[in-house]
């Protein structure tokens, strides 16, 4: 088996809604320019009542409706600044939520595929006692390297860390005048080691077959035995 490199695309966390900070006298001030002349019709009932041209009973159904005029005139506005509030909060909520497990689930597709490349490297280059009994019981493994194969006369080397074949594409971060943790998050993940630990490490004789060990020369004498 040989580790193919593999591509992780992260996908950008969705915008926040914009916040209206139209200040509320804005909003309300056009409603208070057209309820002006409801205003006016009302003080004009009051002075027919008070100079007994209209009784109170003949002027209930004005006052209600211009009352109610007005009412509406303030509580409309209102209404509908509370409502895009809760909406805000109930968006940012989901937001959160869903690239939050979205994320987690890139995190877990680049954890299996990580897995899947140290495995494959304990599998291909097994320790030096694997390799001696393979010869001592004459196993069929020991033909299974043919001079077509990628990892022909790659030898192990020894224990130790190496990059992953991964290549996570992201977005990259841009300037913003608003702060966005969600952001963090990504390039949290995105800023992950991608070393693989503890893993057999080789070397090629066919692309360097020109080396040097350097050391003592017991040492590198009883290393180039094993190798």
């Amino acid at each position: 088996t040989i580790i193919e490199k593999e591509d992780v695309l992260i996908d950008p966390p969705p915008g926040k809604q914009q916040e209206d900070k139209t200040p509320i006298l804005y909003t309300l001030g056009p409603m208070i320019t057209s309820g002006m002349s409801s205003l006016t019709s009302l003080s004009t009932t009051f002075m027919y009542i008070s100079s007994g041209q209209y009784t109170w009973q003949q002027s209930l159904v004005p006052i209600l409706t211009t009352a109610a005029m007005i009412s509406s005139m303030f509580l409309w506005p209102l209404l509908t600044r509370n409502y895009q509030k809760k909406e805000k909060e109930r968006y940012e909520r989901e937001r959160q939520q869903k690239y939050g497990e979205y994320v987690e689930k890139k995190r877990i597709e680049i954890d299996v595929i990580m897995r899947k490349q140290t495995q494959i490297l304990i599998e291909n280059y097994i320790p030096l006692e694997d390799c001696e009994k393979i010869i001592l019981t004459k196993n069929r493994q020991l033909w299974e390297r043919k001079v077509d194969h990628s990892d022909f006369l790659s030898l192990r080397l020894g224990m130790g860390s190496c990059p992953a074949e991964l290549d996570i594409k992201y977005p990259e971060e841009h300037f913003s005048m608003d702060e966005d943790n969600l952001k963090s998050i990504l390039q949290k993940l995105a800023d992950k080691s991608k070393d693989l630990t503890d893993v057999p490490l080789s070397i090629s004789l066919t692309e360097k077959y020109i080396l040097g060990i350097v050391g003592k020369s017991v040492e590198t004498k009883e290393y180039l035995k094993q190798l």
